[in-house]
């Protein structure tokens, strides 16, 4: 016989199983266990918990608890059930499970203490040393931004590869002492394509993919600099003539090259120091690609062009004004790393 697919906790036939494992004196762990076998995924080991306790204390009723005053819409715990069943619902799945809308949906997780985060890559292990090295750069570019700000000025960029199947990574409700979950890197054999782009607090300055198979040495990555410089001049010449160019990037081979670096001194371009192993206060990595990641969740591209047609839409949509975000959000990363002595930004 097939299970069931689809139940949950506040479904009556489980229920009425949780009643009868708790009356056999089943444990609540192996009661969801036992449950979960005939109706799939349908109720977690906290919820056996809590109704375990509830009628320890009040006496056996699988009915939920009447609310004194107004009665609400939906209920609290059935709610809790839902996303600890499946905590990638959406607002508008829950209203309609729950036939309500979604604006009740968002005030009842308010109520209960969820937030909707996003599952994060985690980064490398920091060492002592590296901590320390963090602490060090970020106090010296914090200082020379409350002097002269500098961030107005500054163009970052980044590498990033474009996979041609991109799963459904959506954020879940967690509770506040709960971290995002850790997401799994991508199966690095399937079929991609390596996206550089340059941007500052008004847009997109220059971006380009790398031919398919194609990875970034420093004679290429050159390259690539002198097509940005002339896109500076072409898009913010005023930039070059008045202020000169803050130039901030990571330390990938290519860019710490000595090929790279003389180039860079021959454009005369101030460099901007960055710590070694921090992708969390890289503007690409905390913000762009961050949302670019949830902009291809769940697409599918068959070649090269689509991909390029995909990356030029979520370009195209985003204001200026949420480029400026990206980069002034830089000096809080900047304080937060020097108030966790070092250690890696997690939200």
């Amino acid at each position: 016989m097939e299970p069931l697919e689809g139940l949950n906790s506040h479904d009556v036939r489980v229920r009425y199983a949780m009643e009868y494992e708790y009356r056999r004196g089943t444990p609540p762990s192996i009661a969801a266990a036992n449950i979960n076998e005939v109706y799939p995924k349908a109720v977690g080991e906290s919820t056996c918990y809590r109704w375990w306790k509830r009628w320890k204390e009040e006496g056996v009723n699988v009915e939920d608890k009447e609310r004194p005053g107004q009665p609400s819409k939906i209920d609290n715990e059935v709610l809790t059930d839902l996303i600890e069943m499946n905590p990638k619902f959406s607002t508008k799945e829950l209203g309609d499970i729950l036939e309500v809308d979604a604006t009740t949906i968002q005030r009842h997780l308010k109520a209960i203490g969820k937030r909707y985060v996003s599952s994060v890559l985690v980064p490398h292990d920091l060492t002592p040393q590296q901590m320390a090295k963090r602490v060090e750069v970020c106090q010296q570019l914090l200082s020379r931004e409350n002097s002269d700000g500098f961030i107005r000025h500054m163009i970052t960029g980044d590498e990033k590869l474009i996979y041609y199947v991109n799963a459904d990574k959506r954020s879940e409700w967690r509770s506040p002492e709960q971290l995002p979950v850790g997401t799994p890197r991508p199966d690095f054999r399937q079929q991609k394509v390596m996206l550089s782009v340059w941007w500052d607090k008004t847009g997109i300055i220059h971006w380009e993919l790398l031919e398919v198979g194609a990875t970034i040495t420093a004679e290429v990555y050159c390259q690539q600099l002198t097509r940005l410089r002339d896109k500076l001049f072409e898009k913010r010449g005023s930039l070059i003539r008045y202020w000169g160019v803050k130039f901030q990037q990571d330390n990938a081979p290519s860019h710490t090259a000595k090929k790279t670096k003389d180039l860079l001194k021959e454009f005369g371009w101030d460099v901007v120091d960055h710590p070694p192993y921090s992708p969390d206060i890289a503007p690409s990595d905390y913000y762009l690609f961050r949302s670019m990641r949830h902009f291809l969740d769940g697409k599918k591209f068959k070649n090269r062009e689509e991909v390029k047609m995909a990356v030029q839409e979520f370009f195209d949509s985003q204001p200026e004004e949420w480029y400026s975000k990206g980069i002034y959000e830089l000096p809080n990363k900047w304080r937060d790393v020097i108030d966790l002595n070092g250690d890696y930004i997690i939200n």
